[in-house]
Formats: C-alpha cells, structure tokens, sequence
C-alpha cells in the first residue's frame, strides 16, 4: 500500500513538474515581445528594436505583427535607417496590431469617409504598410515623425498628406483645447501643396481660438474662401444667409473679411460636433467683441445676419434634441436696432411638436408667405432640390395654392433633413386620414425621403448646397 501511495506521488510530481516547464517555456517565449513593449515605453529606441526582432522568431499572428511594426517604429524613431530596408518587406495588409489590440490603416478619419478613402487608396495603389505606420504614429502620439514616413512615398505624398489633413480635423474636434491642432503644425511646415498649407493654416487659427495661451502666429489668408475636411468653403456659398450681402462686402468690408470669414467657420465646424452649441455661443462672444467694427463700416445687417445664423443654429440643435422650450427662445432673434424678429418656420414645428392641428397652425401663422427655399439649422434648402419633387413640380404648386399643404409639406421636408423619420411618418398618417387619395398620393410619394432609422438625427450642417 505504501508503496503504490509513494509511486502515486511520483508520478504526480513528474505530472507538475512538466507542466511547469511548458509554463515556464510559455512564459520564456513570451518574454522578448513584454521586454519589447516595456523599453517602448521608456523610448529605449534601439533595445526595444533588438527584443522585438527576437519576438519576431519565437512568435506568431497578432504577436508576430506586433513585433515587426515594432522594430520598425523603433528603428524610424531613433533614426536608424534600418526602418527603410524593414518595410519594404513588410506586408501586414489594411489592419495593424499593437499590445493585443487591432487598428486599421484609415483608423483616425470619420467613418462617413474612410469607405471613400479606401476606394481611393486602392485606385492609386497606395501601399499599406507606409499608411499603416503613419497611423501608428499618429495614433501613438508621434506625429513629429510622419513626415519622415511620407518622404519615402515619392508618388503618394500628396495623398498621405490629405490622409493626415483629415486626421488633423478629427483631432481638432474631438480634443478642442487639448492640443488638437498640433497636427496642423506638421502638415504646415511639411505638406507639398500650398493648398494643404492653406488648410493646415485654418486648422492653426482654430487652435490659437480654443486656447489662446498656446497661440502660434500665423497670418489670417486674405480671401473669401477657407477649407475644411478636404472641402473649399466659400463664406458667401448659395447656402448661406450672408449671400445676399456679397456684392457690398466684397466692394466696402475687406477690413471685416477675417471676421466674417472666422465665424463663419466656426459656424461649419460646429456642425461636425456632437455638441455644437458652446462653441457657437463662442461665436456670438467674438461678434461681440468686434460689434464696433461691423458699425464702423456700416454693416450692421451682415452683423446681424451672422448673429442670427448662430442664434437659430442653436435653436434648431435644441429642437432636434427635443428641447422645445429652449428652441423657442432662441427662434426669437433681437436686431441691433432692438427689433425683435421671429422664425417662422421652426415656430410652426414646435406648435405641431405640442399637438397643434396643421389647421390651426394655418390660423396662427396666415400672415406668413411661405417660400419654396428656406432655412434650417442657419442653411438654406430647397423643397425642390430632389429629381423626384421637381419632375412633380405643377402637381405640387396646385396643392400650395392652399396654404394647409404648403406648411404640411415643408414641415415634412423638415422633419426628413433633421432625421425625425417618427415624425414624418405621423405627419404621414394625419394626411391619409383626412384626404382623399389624388391628394395623399403626392404625400406618399414622399416615403422613400424619411430617413430610413426613425432615431437618426441627420447632422443637417453637414448637408451639401
């Protein structure tokens, strides 16, 4: 009995012992890619670079990427020009790894553009691994380093930087303050084109405006015009309401071009945030600040026009977000000259919000001369921008003879460019129910416009003219 007990034992402690080899030899193998990871972060370039190339051999997948990426920012990063000889053998297609986790090549841009973008890189053969590890880079905290990277792509310069232009504005929006605009800095100093140094400069002057202690100093571009996410904005686009006042100010306010040109861009990237409405009130904070000069030059009503825009831009944010009460306030805008003026449009949507009948908001609003173009959100839109309404155009005027369908169909354009896919489809019903069909068919017509998620709220700034 003894004796099988004392072999029993034995053959458990052989059983433990070679399990803690394996372990031990797991733990041994795994070791050069910690080692690696932990010299990483105390930007021990060139010891780092030797463990990740020993992770190389003993490791595999995830972990083999990872150590190759590795060597290779390692390498790049204390200027040895090994980096150079390293990627061009490197193949890790459109997705990266680094300590477990996985990023892709177009990780920082927004999502509505990364699908355009890939269809891009493909199109110019734009070789992955160079844009993989400009996203590390840019991910990491080590964007000082890109243009080294980009130096080394000869044919696709162009592009990478228009990749980091678009990296630059994400950053911007999503760290305003928190030195988002770093990025302008490198694509300033080292873009090929004067056109994304022009970019590059507006990205800059947001900055010095969110945190004015770390102002650079940059020159404001004397034009009319600013870009913005790849995009060449004009401050006097058909969209906006200060169109109507290009004639005069290109002739008598240059000497309030950088004014209006700075808030107006304010105005644009507001519309990218989820929360716009701070930084619009910004905008009306550094109105004020240059009132004097507006008056000065006469042009009060382009102040005015500017202050208003800001003012139903946040009522609009409001009403979208449902906030009914404070939208109401802001619908009513006050002149300089103390005149107090309402929007119609969104005052007729927030009775029709709390249960009006369309007949009675017809009553409340009969003064008004409902147009075919109007504004929401401080853009304008036409009812008629869409093939489907315009090849319906003589159908659709004979109903407006009444101004019951007139309001009917503009609130519903409305409720499909802010996203309200459960209102519209309300509105909808109401009309259904209460006409005959030669009339309620030109309603449905207009299903397939209702944003197909009842919950989505359509960034209506975005909204091309």
């Amino acid at each position: 009995m003894k004796l099988s007990c004392i072999i029993c034992l034995s053959l458990l402690s052989l059983l433990f012992c070679s399990c803690n080899d394996q372990s031990s030899t797991t733990v041994k193998e795994q070791e050069p890619l910690q080692k690696a990871r932990s010299l990483f972060e105390e930007k021990k370039w060139d010891k780092a670079a030797e463990e990740f190339d020993l992770a190389q051999k003993t490791q595999s997948g995830m972990d083999q990427d990872e150590a190759q990426l590795g060597s290779i920012v390692c390498h790049l990063l204390s200027q040895n020009p090994r980096w150079e000889e390293q990627i061009k053998l490197w193949q890790p297609g459109m997705r990266g790894y680094w300590h477990g986790k996985s990023f892709t090549a177009i990780e920082s841009i927004p999502l509505d553009k990364r699908d355009a973008f890939y269809d891009i890189l493909k199109k110019e053969d734009m070789p992955f691994s160079y844009l993989l590890l400009v996203q590390f880079l840019l991910l990491e905290g080590y964007e000082n380093s890109v243009s080294a990277v980009v130096e080394k792509m000869p044919q696709h310069k162009k592009l990478a930087w228009d990749f980091i232009l678009l990296t630059a504005w994400e950053n911007l929006k999503q760290k305003q303050g928190n030195e988002g605009e770093v990025l302008f800095e490198v694509v300033y100093q080292n873009a090929v084109s004067q056109e994304q140094k022009d970019e590059a400069i507006y990205g800059i002057l947001l900055g010095n405006f969110f945190t004015p202690e770390r102002k650079k100093e940059i020159s404001f571009p004397k034009l009319w015009e600013y870009r913005l996410d790849l995009k060449k904005i004009s401050a006097f686009r058909s969209s906006s309401p200060l169109n109507v006042y290009r004639s005069p100010l290109e002739k008598d306010g240059l000497s309030l071009q950088q004014h209006i040109v700075f808030c107006d861009m304010l105005f644009s990237f507001g519309g990218f945030l989820l929360e716009p409405v701070n930084l619009w009130e910004q905008g009306l904070a550094y109105l004020d600040k240059y009132k004097q000069d507006f008056l000065a030059n006469n042009q009060q009503e382009a102040y005015d026009c500017l202050r208003k825009r800001f003012y139903h831009a946040i009522a609009w944010f409001h009403c979208i977000k449902g906030d009914l009460e404070k939208a109401g306030n802001r619908f009513v805008f006050e002149t300089l000259e103390g005149k107090k003026e309402r929007e119609d449009l969104g005052f007729a949507l927030i009775l029709w919000k709390q249960g009006h009948p369309l007949s009675d908001i017809v009553k409340q609003l009969s003064s008004v001369a409902w147009k075919e173009e109007y504004f929401v959100g401080g853009r304008k839109f036409s009812f008629y921008r869409l093939p489907s309404r315009e090849n319906k155009r003589s159908e659709i005027e004979k109903l407006w003879a009444e101004p019951y369908h007139k309001i009917a169909f503009i609130l519903f354009d409305v409720f499909c460019l802010t996203g309200d896919g459960r209102s519209a489809h309300i509105l909808l019903d109401q009309i259904v129910s209460e006409f005959p069909e030669n009339i309620y068919s030109l309603y449905m017509a207009e299903e397939e416009n209702i944003p197909k998620d009842p919950y989505a709220e359509n960034q209506i700034w975005e909204k091309l003219d």
